[in-house]
């Protein structure tokens, strides 16, 4: 289970106490974040660049974002990022600020993703990005607009077991690598063992009624026939992003046990 998983590579948390101190520990690292951020809006506030007091501020879009997020508790008490696919990890800011361009907050629902940034900001730019071999889209639409619809489904990945675990590769172990489609209604992965030894495991959920993500149907025969369509999008989005796993047929394997 990703539980499991976590547990063994970060340890237990085995107090009331230690599970609020780590959650504090996190929320304190965004207070210190945000006031780093504030000491560099600031700076750019303060200077001024022309006799009309138009301010660096004025002129300068600035853009905010984030890699992961954390569990911080949740889902039975899992805490860091790695080996899941909650979107307490998945979704994180990305916040696009102007005084002029943008006098007032707005949000969008568009499903986007760090693959988006550079084609984002290079169109931001002026750059020409048509003859580069980017996959991430261009969302400048969505600033103008926020109703525009980008994308409709994307495509996350996780190989990272190098990292997350450092020396001790074998603490999380196999099934740890993960693809996982995710559109507005529905979320689907499957966890596989890329030397093909261990079974895969799977998770799905219903977003529209599940949006807590805590009730995995993925074996639940009732979403036969949504697991199947959710199955062959993900064998096709991989493609384009040269994604798919090597040697691993079908949708990685045989079918085996929830994650």
């Amino acid at each position: 289970s990703n539980i499991a998983r976590a547990e063994k590579f970060l340890g237990r948390l085995d107090t009331e106490q230690l599970k609020l101190d780590n959650c504090n520990w996190y929320a304190w690292l965004h207070i210190l974040t945000e006031h780093y951020i504030g000491r560099v809006i600031d700076a750019v506030e303060n200077r001024v660049i022309d006799n009309n007091g138009t301010t660096l501020r004025d002129s300068s879009l600035i853009v905010r974002l984030s890699d992961h997020g954390d569990m911080c508790m949740s889902h039975g008490g899992m805490r860091q990022k790695p080996f899941n696919i909650y979107d307490e990890v998945l979704r994180v800011p990305f916040v696009f600020s102007n005084p002029h361009l943008f006098n007032k907050s707005q949000e969008t629902s568009n499903l986007v993703g760090l693959i988006d940034v550079v084609p984002t900001l290079a169109a931001i730019a002026g750059a020409d990005i048509q003859r580069t071999t980017l996959h991430g889209q261009d969302l400048t639409d969505i600033l103008e607009n926020p109703e525009t619809k980008i994308r409709d489904e994307i495509l996350f990945t996780y190989d990272d077991q190098h990292t997350a675990a450092g020396a001790f590769l074998e603490t999380a172990p196999q099934p740890n690598h993960i693809r996982c489609i995710r559109n507005h209604d529905w979320k689907f992965a499957v966890y596989f063992d890329p030397n093909g030894i261990e079974a895969n495991e799977y998770e799905m959920y219903d977003l529209k009624n599940d949006p807590l993500e805590m009730n995995n149907v993925a074996n639940d025969p009732t979403y036969t026939e949504q697991r199947a369509k959710l199955e062959k999008r993900l064998e096709r989005l991989m493609t384009p992003y040269q994604a798919h796993p090597a040697d691993l047929p079908g949708i990685f394997g045989a079918r085996n046990s929830n994650a």
